[in-house]
């Protein structure tokens, strides 16, 4: 779990480290209730999906929440250390937000096309298997999820077709 920024903008961010499902939420600050707040959701999502969430890796930052999640354990790396798992992941993220935005023809953007672009990002992430996850073939959004796959063989392209007009 760690704190990052797209172009000043905040967002907190988590990856697990079997199952590699990432979540991501634009914050507007780093207060200890706003931390609180998302550590509980994340746990929240976790358990809802009947996983038990043991410990916790992040940076001194979050510190001061670790009584407010027990029995969850929260392994607080020393100063000038990093969790690897999560700095590499944002590392991506960052890496895919920078493309879409070079991609686009515009020379500024609003915080709200910012903040959905990150999003898409990890949702992109999140429907595809890892190659060091649990799973070759379920993605880490349908663990998640419990959504299978869309079967291709069976989608059908519906075509709709409108008369003309009689003006035309």
């Amino acid at each position: 779990m760690d704190f990052f920024f797209v172009q000043g903008i905040p967002f907190i961010h988590t990856i697990s480290r079997k199952l590699k499902f990432r979540t991501i939420s634009h914050v507007p600050d780093r207060s200890k209730d706003t931390i609180l707040k998302e550590t509980l959701l994340a746990i929240t999502l976790y358990r809802t999906r009947g996983f038990d969430i043991v410990d916790i890796q992040a940076d001194m930052e979050f510190a001061c929440i670790q009584h407010n999640v027990l029995p969850t354990q929260f392994n607080i790396t020393p100063r000038d250390a990093h969790v690897g798992e999560v700095e590499r992941s944002i590392r991506t993220i960052k890496e895919r937000v920078r493309a879409d935005i070079h991609d686009m023809p515009f020379k500024r953007l609003p915080k709200l096309i910012i903040v959905e672009l990150v999003r898409r990002a990890v949702q992109v992430l999140n429907q595809f298997p890892a190659l060091d996850g649990v799973s070759d073939t379920l993605s880490p959004l349908n663990i998640m999820t419990g959504k299978p796959h869309p079967n291709y063989h069976q989608m059908k392209i519906c075509l709709l077709y409108t008369s003309p007009s009689p003006r035309d």
